[in-house]
């Protein structure tokens, strides 16, 4: 999975991407993201969050507006470290919005490490990023 952490402003932040277990859908993969970003989050004592994501069903299940049996831990598990967080939103955006999360979830990540952030913006991200900035200042 693949995040990006932006100020209130939507200046970039911080950026990372981390390699999960072996998943068996595409939703479960979109949980498993979502549940590393907040993990990640947390982690630097962020408290006030909102996270966005391309997947109107995940966000939908979450907001318990959708249920999704065989996913219940899945959701258990995120309520749970949202809870740890604070004050958190879900919302929707437009794939297009998120292009920069995508390519960091489908980014190489060299051999033996599972987890990378950067405190600067990577270069195979520079393009992906100028699109999610100026699509999102667009609506």
């Amino acid at each position: 999975g693949g995040w990006v952490v932006r100020d209130s402003n939507g200046i970039f932040v911080t950026t990372g991407h981390a390699e999960g277990k072996i998943v068996y859908s595409a939703l479960e993969a979109e949980f498993q993201a979502l549940l590393m970003a907040i993990q990640f989050c947390w982690c630097q004592g962020y408290t006030r969050v909102i996270f966005e994501g391309d997947n109107k069903k995940m966000i939908d299940i979450l907001k318990s507006k959708a249920l999704q049996f065989g996913l219940y831990n899945w959701v258990r598990e995120i309520r749970w470290w949202i809870n740890k967080l604070g004050e958190v939103d879900l919302m929707w955006t437009r794939r297009q919005n998120n292009m920069m999360a995508d390519g960091l979830a489908k980014a190489y990540l060299p051999a033996n490490i599972y987890f990378q952030s950067y405190y600067y913006i990577p270069k195979f991200v520079t393009n992906h990023l100028h699109k999610d900035y100026v699509s999102s200042n667009l609506y």
